[in-house]
């Protein structure tokens, strides 16, 4: 469900989200938010969780990726890791997410200039995702334009 572009248009900005997509991103950690900080300590890569349209804005929700041992996550199988372009060792963290406007700001476009990695994540991984954050309560920090 891509917006429809001008022949000739290629601003990369206007790639709608989509679900189980990674991006690179500017995420604030739930206990950043709390002690007050607003912007990113660093960037890292994000699953696309979920993407609401709401008139002509997104919604979208991102999962961070991280190679930290910390908190509830779900392994992401090797051959998947190197598909995705992602370090190794890393899991999706499922305790907490960032909900922001897309673009937003703190996306990171890749060296095509796009916003979004070329693959996306696994049905298996994305079920796997869901399954473990049944009946958890997941942090939510809302990130504004």
């Amino acid at each position: 469900m891509r917006p429809k572009q001008q022949k000739g248009e290629s601003n990369p900005n206007r790639q709608a989200p989509e679900a189980g997509k990674i991006i690179d991103y500017g995420y604030l950690w739930h206990r950043e938010d709390a002690a007050g900080q607003i912007n990113a300590s660093k960037d890292r890569p994000c699953l696309i969780w979920e993407v609401r349209k709401i008139e002509e804005l997104f919604l979208v929700s991102v999962l961070p990726i991280s190679t930290s041992s910390m908190g509830a996550r779900v392994p992401i199988h090797p051959r998947e890791r190197a598909a995705l372009g992602l370090p190794e060792d890393c899991n999706v963290v499922i305790e907490e997410m960032n909900l922001f406007n897309w673009p937003g700001p703190d996306i990171v476009p890749q060296g095509d200039r796009k916003l979004m990695r070329p693959n996306p994540a696994s049905r298996k991984l994305t079920d796997t995702i869901a399954e473990a954050m049944k009946g958890r309560t997941v942090a939510i920090v809302f990130r504004p334009d």
